[in-house]
């Protein structure tokens, strides 16, 4: 089965983070070593929900479809990411 970063834009019932934004997060701490307190600060979640979706225990979805197809998605994440590098 291939799963695609399409339609990364939806936001899953119940919160308050979209699939973009976890993807995002994902990139700024792997890839851009941001801490998880900059990060919460910057979605304006918890320090917790941070650590969840960093650590895949939440958004899992996300957090498998970034470390395992992340290198197909490059161009896509960089623009995301953008916004946010200053």
């Amino acid at each position: 089965m291939s799963y695609h970063l399409t339609n990364i834009n939806k936001t899953v019932y119940g919160t308050k983070l979209s699939h973009n934004d976890v993807y995002v997060i994902l990139e700024l701490y792997f890839l851009f070593n941001w801490t998880q307190n900059n990060l919460a600060k910057e979605f304006n979640v918890t320090k917790d929900t941070i650590r969840k979706i960093v650590n895949g225990k939440s958004r899992k979805d996300c957090f498998y479809l970034y470390k395992y197809q992340r290198d197909t998605h490059i161009p896509q994440l960089d623009d995301l990411v953008k916004k946010h590098i200053k």
